[in-house]
């Protein structure tokens, strides 16, 4: 094994170096953004779930050390020590399963990313189309996109960053998804996946992931907040057809612990999405319930209108007493008809 955390630095300067390259599509330089810090001095953000998968059609291929070294780490612990304007200074502590560790100091400027620990932090408040940051090298990075995910207990409000490259020259092929939690600037998981193909047509291909299992910064926080539920619109659906619920509009400033739906019609299920079947007509009143860390929940409801199912029995049986009906009143009407009346003499 190496003495240091060689797996994650690999990683990080692969990604910077295809990021740097130019992999998306042309954009504009980013017009400088306020940038500000989301964490301060005595942050803490440990990482785990380190697994790296790789395989290889080459004959007697062995793994890279990179890729034991990521199997062997057991955690990955970062601590703000310093933040001074857009600088934010971290020491970064690994644990290996073998027992040794290794740590060591690193910094990021948060406008440009200057520093070792790029793309470990970003700035606090970053959108879908914002630039991670504005030097020339990740000026066309931006966020795609922003959603909740699940960290540490909580659904954060995410944002992440694709990044994919095909390199022809060499037969090699990359693909990360890098996630931040969008408050305050964390990075909260990393996927990288590569794969290479021989001259020969022998193919390698290899995985690299790891998340956020801790951290200081979202627990513990006096929170008087309450969160915003979103259940969505109102709808009718038929009796019978699964009907899905989402819950991905919500939000809350720490994060939302749980979901609760209430179905109005005595059932109940948890999650950020569900589906329940009605099988009955009528309009149910849908309760969402979101709950925080802190206990604060808040309310949103919905409509949901099943029709009432059409009873073709019923609907047979009514038409048949109703010609029974006319036919009786018919021969009744004959009945009492003055006879001599009805037909002309010539």
């Amino acid at each position: 094994m190496s003495t240091g955390p060689f797996s994650v630095a690999f990683v990080f300067c692969l990604l910077f170096t295809l990021i740097s390259s130019g992999l998306f599509v042309d954009f504009a330089v980013a017009e400088p953004l306020s940038r500000v810090a989301g964490v301060k001095a005595g942050n803490v953000a440990k990482y785990g779930n380190f697994l790296a998968l790789w395989g290889s059609e080459l004959p007697d291929a062995v793994p890279p050390q990179d890729f034991v070294d990521v199997n062997n780490t057991v955690s990955l612990v970062n601590t703000i020590l310093d933040v001074s304007g857009t600088t934010v200074t971290f020491s970064s502590a690994t644990v290996y399963r073998n027992g040794t560790e290794r740590s060591e100091v690193k910094s990021v400027d948060m406008v440009y990313g200057s520093g070792l620990g790029n793309l470990t932090i970003l700035a606090a408040g970053l959108s879908a189309g914002d630039g991670v940051y504005i030097s020339e090298g990740f000026s066309q990075s931006r966020i795609n996109s922003t959603s909740l995910r699940g960290y540490c207990g909580l659904m954060r409000e995410t944002n992440l960053l694709n990044v994919t490259q095909v390199l022809s020259t060499t037969g090699k092929a990359y693909w990360t998804e890098l996630y931040w939690d969008k408050a305050t600037g964390l990075l909260v998981e990393h996927f990288l996946s590569y794969a290479e193909l021989s001259e020969a047509g022998y193919l390698t291909e290899g995985n690299v992931s790891y998340s956020m299992v801790d951290n200081n910064v979202w627990v513990d926080v006096p929170d008087s907040v309450m969160p915003v539920a979103e259940a969505g619109p109102d709808r009718t659906v038929d009796a019978g057809a699964t009907v899905v619920f989402d819950a991905s509009g919500s939000s809350d400033n720490m994060g939302i612990a749980g979901f609760l739906w209430d179905f109005g019609d005595g059932e109940s299920a948890e999650g950020l999405t569900v589906s329940h079947i009605y099988g009955r007509g009528g309009a149910f009143n849908v309760t969402l319930t979101v709950e925080d860390g802190a206990g604060n929940k808040g309310l949103d409801h919905v409509i949901v209108t099943v029709p009432e199912p059409i009873n073709y029995g019923l609907v047979f049986l009514a038409v048949v007493l109703t010609v029974s009906a006319s036919v009786l009143l018919i021969r009744q009407a004959r009945k009492r008809r003055p006879r001599g009346q009805g037909r002309r003499r010539r």
